[in-house]
């Protein structure tokens, strides 16, 4: 793959982010599904790819990294729309008239998958 496909790949990946295309949890949960299956398809490169890399055998690949990756997404499909709700919180004194909360969204352009954490939400105020 060449540097300018790279950077093509990378900006049409941004601005796609931009569009708040990603903020629709139902097409979070799509493409979800579909990291799942490709995971499930190419298994046997993964295998491979372990083996050559740290020399991990079939079962240890897949009890230490695809297994639990497999797992994680699995639980991610089942709870995506819940995480995806807003959260009610305390409205500051001087912005009293409305109601605040917090909105769990994507971070950027690319998949991270971690722990849930309350502390990095998107905080946003109706009025």
């Amino acid at each position: 793959m060449e540097q300018a496909e790279i950077k093509r790949l990378v900006l049409n990946q941004k601005n796609y982010f931009s569009n708040g295309n990603t903020l629709d949890p139902n097409l979070r949960k799509k493409y979800l599904k579909k990291l799942y299956q490709t995971i499930k398809e190419y298994i046997e490169e993964v295998y491979e790819g372990l083996k050559l890399d740290l020399g991990k055998s079939k079962s240890e690949s897949y009890m230490c990294e695809i297994g639990l990756v497999l797992s994680e997404v699995s639980c991610m499909i089942r709870h995506i729309k819940e995480w995806s709700k807003p959260i009610k919180c305390k409205t500051p004194i001087a912005q009293y008239i409305s109601k605040s909360f917090m909105l769990p969204c994507p971070y950027g352009t690319v998949l991270v998958m971690s722990p849930w954490n309350y502390n990095k939400y998107c905080t946003m105020s109706i009025w």
